[in-house]
């Protein structure tokens, strides 16, 4: 969340965040304080039943064009985020 919020110059306050799971889950009880657990289903309700937009239609689409270009990355830049993460993570023993 931070690096898109510093990336699209945006005030959390404009931004939600939620785990999504596919609808073939099974949520057991999941506690979660901050961030809203659901699956797919529940999440699509959520979005189309949310109140008032925080943005612009005009500032929707100008965030989607500028999120764009990271959702196809090349699959060397997938391997150096894996490697990046599994760097992060201590040995098990």
């Amino acid at each position: 969340m931070r690096a898109i919020e510093q990336l699209l110059g945006l005030d959390r306050s404009c931004l939600q965040s939620w785990i999504v799971f596919s609808d073939r889950s099974t949520l057991k009880r999941v506690e979660s304080s901050s961030v809203p657990v659901l699956n797919r289903k529940a999440w699509a309700k959520q979005m189309t039943d949310s109140v008032e937009p925080r943005l612009s239609a005009a500032e929707r689409i100008n965030l989607y064009e500028q999120l764009r270009p990271y959702m196809h990355v090349s699959d060397e830049v997938k391997a150096a985020h894996i490697d990046a993460i599994q760097q992060t993570k201590s040995p098990i023993g």
